[in-house]
């Protein structure tokens, strides 16, 4: 596809300047559009079935605590954690913008292990109506990993609790009906954005900024994961020394496969379900051979993930070299968007939200 588009690119070369620049419009129209259904709206639809499992599953737990119910629970929630991490590249929209802010509600993190065990605790009605009206500290996924793999966790037998298990059942409710208005809030909100010039009081007047939003969620992506996923855990910002405990979704084990997740959001977003931002890159501002060489550093980014020693908890004070390496394949792969993709497309660089936290 991009090879074909990039000759169509080069046959509209000798058209009138402005005719040309009618067709690269389109052209972004048709790329924006596809992404935003078939990757992001897609990706947002299966997180919302996937969270009706899990929704399921807690529920049979409860109503039969046994290994069996418990290891079905565990495994809908690592199938809903995937499809959710690799959304997490769109930290824009709906995700973030009031009055929907969905995404502190399903992944406030780290969880406040102190406070959800005092919740618990108490006599507070842990119901979903009730629930509904909690803060994001003691609601979302986290919450309810934290649950599943608690660290005292004494097999099912934990879940004959009724409270303890009436909350377990109300965060998966509660997440099961978020992902589910996630989803409906993004296809309206890519309404908007394929006509961003015509919304009153829209964060985006043109396509150009749409696409600028894109490249930097990428961008993000990767500097998230090298200095975050990666990062914290491998001590980088505590002179060194590893704190595992800094690792997200670290007492189930998925910390390093949170990182793949995203990373394979980032990618999906590059590459488009049919088409992506590398199918918008023009051929006479594409550098010779960036293709090619954007195609080692991705693989150099997926063979540095394969060789980090599961669980990241403990390669980060085994093996810390291999987590080093993954997060120099990354920053290479960074600099070549920030060199390269951003120039060819005139895109503008913001901030990481994270920058400065």
């Amino acid at each position: 596809m991009r090879r074909a588009l990039l000759a169509l690119l080069a046959l509209s070369a000798c058209k009138p300047p402005v005719a040309a620049v009618d067709e690269e419009l389109e052209h972004r129209k048709q790329v924006l559009g596809s992404l935003h259904q078939e990757v992001v709206a897609a990706g947002y639809a299966e997180v919302a079935e996937r969270a009706v499992d899990l929704e399921s599953a807690a529920t049979a737990l409860c109503a039969t605590p046994d290994t069996a119910g418990l290891d079905a629970t565990r495994a809908a929630w690592m199938a809903l954690h995937g499809p959710w991490k690799r959304m997490e590249v769109v930290g824009f929209g709906p995700v973030v913008d009031e009055p929907y802010r969905f995404g502190p509600l399903l992944d406030f993190w780290p969880v406040r292990e102190g406070v959800v065990d005092d919740l618990i605790a108490s006599e507070t009605d842990l119901g979903y109506d009730s629930l509904r009206g909690f803060g994001a500290s003691t609601r979302g996924l986290p919450v309810l990993e934290y649950l599943l793999w608690h660290p005292s966790l004494e097999g099912p037998a934990t879940f004959e609790d009724a409270r303890r298990c009436g909350y377990l059942v109300a965060l998966a409710s509660d997440v099961r009906q978020n992902t589910a208005d996630l989803h409906v809030a993004w296809q309206e909100y890519a309404t908007r954005l394929a006509d961003p010039g015509s919304q009153a009081d829209f964060a985006y007047a043109t396509h150009q900024q749409v696409l600028d939003e894109w490249v930097n969620r990428v961008l993000f992506a990767l500097d998230d994961i090298r200095s975050e996923k990666l990062g914290k855990p491998l001590g980088d910002t505590s002179a060194g020394v590893p704190l595992p405990e800094a690792a997200e979704s670290r007492f189930s084990g998925r910390s390093l496969m949170d990182a793949r997740d995203l990373y394979a959001g980032a990618e999906a977003v590059l590459d488009g379900a049919d088409l992506g931002l590398l199918d918008l890159m023009p051929l006479d501002r594409t550098p010779v051979g960036f293709f090619e060489d954007f195609d080692v550093r991705r693989q150099a980014v997926r063979d540095a993930f394969a060789a980090v020693p599961e669980p990241l908890t403990g390669a980060v004070s085994s093996a810390p070299a291999t987590v080093v390496a993954a997060q120099d394949a990354l920053r290479e792969l960074q600099v070549s968007i920030q060199s390269d993709m951003t120039q060819a497309l005139g895109v503008t660089l913001a901030f990481n939200d994270n920058d400065g936290d």
